[in-house]
């Protein structure tokens, strides 16, 4: 009866293992597929995007950016076809929507491995200077990803990226870049981006108030008073004296 019993439990036992198995291919295969191919690729090239975000900047006024000149940008600055670590991304299209609504096809790397990506998303700007991505909808080639496999898969693929933060099914992009000129560095960065559809309304810091704000600083460096005084024979001291004097 015992060895009846231990029979059983051993059957039951290798059904499982044999239920299991087959459900992990069955969901193997549906990673695999790759029904995107034609979402993700870039498809219009346009790399103004720098160039008109610098113009509008000038002032901070708002502008607009299609969804032409953003994935250009996101193809060339954050996907790479053959990344180091093995995991990455390698291409990416976003279609703009309002009201939550935008839709992300793209080619991810992990573990080596090439896999198809879709999934809906909300974002906005939160108040740390970042894009804040919230995932859902998500799948994996046809594999609809539960939100605990996405959070593992996120924090894999963009373990080694500086610029792209994973936290749990949301995924924070820096929203901000210093520009070096010479021994100067100015900061640009995303004040506000609203998705609307087929592109975004944009704002950034006001270039002009930032570029007096580093000239300032500079002047009142131990460089720039030496400057100062070498070309003009004063220091920064001098002309708020003098404006005082004018008020005494």
């Amino acid at each position: 009866m015992k060895k009846k019993k231990i029979g059983i439990i051993s059957i039951v036992l290798l059904l499982a293992l044999i239920g299991v198995t087959i459900w992990l291919c069955y969901c193997a295969t549906l990673a695999f597929k790759d029904n995107y191919a034609d979402k993700y690729e870039l498809g219009t090239k346009d790399d103004s995007l720098v160039g008109d975000t610098f113009k509008a900047a000038l002032f901070g006024k708002n502008f607009e950016l299609s969804e032409a000149q953003i994935n250009t940008f996101f193809n060339e600055r954050y996907c790479s076809e053959n990344p180091e670590s093995g995991n990455g991304l390698e291409k990416i299209h976003i279609y703009f929507h309002p009201d939550d609504q935008t839709e992300i096809y793209a080619k991810l790397k992990c573990k080596g491995y090439d896999f198809a990506f879709y999934s809906k998303a909300a974002i906005s700007m939160d108040g740390e200077g970042m894009l804040r991505v919230n995932l859902y909808d998500t799948k994996l080639g046809e594999l609809t990803l539960p939100d605990w496999l996405l959070s593992w898969a996120l924090s894999q693929i963009f373990s080694d990226n500086e610029n792209i933060n994973a936290n749990a099914t949301a995924i924070s992009v820096k929203a901000g870049n210093d520009y070096t000129l010479g021994n100067i560095s100015i900061n640009l960065s995303l004040k506000h981006f609203l998705p609307k559809e087929g592109g975004v309304n944009c704002q950034t810091n006001n270039l002009t108030r930032e570029a007096i704000r580093v000239v300032r600083q500079y002047c009142l460096s131990a460089e720039g008073r030496k400057m100062l005084k070498e070309l003009f024979n004063f220091e920064p001291d001098d002309i708020k004296d003098a404006i005082l004097s004018l008020f005494s």
